[in-house]
């Protein structure tokens, strides 16, 4: 358990040694298992292959992507993963690693420069303690006419649990809405609610404090939750729901 072994792995290879070396092995014997290299069978695994029909699939999916870009959707595109798991659904079989090569052959990007790494300290709350709240945009067709819609995002800092709504505006009655809504469907409310400075939150600034709107304090008093603010252009103090707003825009919105 120190070594972080399993104690299948274990037995797995005492009992070889057992077989191979024999009740009484010298030590002659134990040096040359132990200076063997392991051997493993994969005649049992699934050969998953790359075929005419996955590769129309993602070329697809990369010529979607293109058009996305063209028309301004830059948010709106499909990673790797999202392939991968839209091919697994249609029941290819074929691993994500072969689908990373395949579309990094196809897009031939140059990598960019990594940056030096920044280290940031993991939070942990209770379940039901803190939510975080923030607004999406994104770009649809209905009806044949194309429409910029705006979508509210909850997500539950211990579950991860997403909740998102779409409104034609970004304002005081949207963001009420959206907040009844996400509440009703919680059945409760968390005691604490992450926002960014929006201005349907945020009357003024006073120093390093915050005057609240008037919709936020009627909501405060109703639903009695408490609002923190994250500090400006910090979007790691509310990652969850920075990363939700990408994450519901690609699955739901980039496919046909």
């Amino acid at each position: 358990r120190r070594n972080g072994m399993s104690r299948k792995t274990v037995r797995k290879y005492l009992r070889e040694f057992e077989r191979e070396a024999g009740p009484s092995p010298t030590d002659r014997e134990v040096d040359d298992y132990l200076l063997t290299k392991p051997k493993y069978d994969s005649s049992g695994r699934v050969r998953r292959v790359m075929t005419d029909e996955v590769r129309r699939r993602i070329d697809g999916f990369i010529a979607r992507n293109r058009e996305n870009v063209a028309a301004g959707l830059h948010k709106q595109q499909m990673r790797k993963l999202d392939m991968w798991r839209r091919l697994q659904d249609e029941g290819a079989r074929i691993a994500y690693s072969t689908v990373c090569q395949y579309v990094r052959a196809l897009e031939a990007a140059p990598k960019p420069q990594e940056k030096p790494a920044k280290a940031y300290i993991r939070q942990d709350y209770e379940p039901g303690f803190r939510c975080e709240f923030d607004w999406g945009v994104l770009t649809l067709w209905i009806g044949g006419v194309r429409r910029r819609l705006h979508m509210a995002v909850f997500t539950l800092d211990h579950s991860n649990m997403r909740k998102a709504y779409l409104f034609s505006r970004e304002d005081t009655l949207a963001l009420m809405e959206a907040h009844r809504n996400c509440f009703r469907e919680l059945g409760g409310t968390p005691r604490v609610i992450a926002y960014d400075n929006m201005r349907t939150a945020v009357k003024k600034f006073l120093g390093r404090d915050r005057e609240h709107t008037d919709a936020l304090l009627r909501m405060e008093v109703h639903y009695c939750f408490t609002p923190h603010f994250c500090n400006p252009r910090s979007g790691w103090e509310k990652g969850k729901v920075e990363r939700s707003v990408e994450y519901i825009r690609r699955r739901a919105f980039s496919f046909e």
